[in-house]
């Protein structure tokens, strides 16, 4: 089951040293995260965490996306901060 909770909840739980309760109430938690600040800290605390590159990822490995390189280009076109070799190591773990 996936859960999603916003950064203010995340962050309130961070404060009174509660992330456990997370575990508690809902197990497994993954946390969507992009920056690389964030990604440092979540990994800190013991936290999954997945990026928009990962989903993007997930989605080709279970079929949902046919293909995510334009993806990956339309994402970096945009501004998104994505080295080459982000892309190429994604775009061989998606097989394209």
């Amino acid at each position: 089951m996936f859960k999603l909770f916003n950064s203010r909840s995340l962050i309130g739980l961070a404060v009174v040293g509660q992330f456990d309760l997370l575990r508690y109430l809902f197990g497994q938690i993954w946390v969507l995260m992009d920056e690389k600040k964030g990604r440092r800290k979540l990994s800190e605390m013991n936290l999954n965490k997945v990026g928009t590159v990962g989903l993007l990822l997930k989605g080709k490995q279970v079929g949902f996306l046919p293909e995510i390189g334009p993806h990956l280009e339309m994402l970096r076109r945009q501004g998104f901060s994505l080295s080459r070799v982000v892309i190429e190591s994604t775009l061989r773990q998606a097989n394209e």
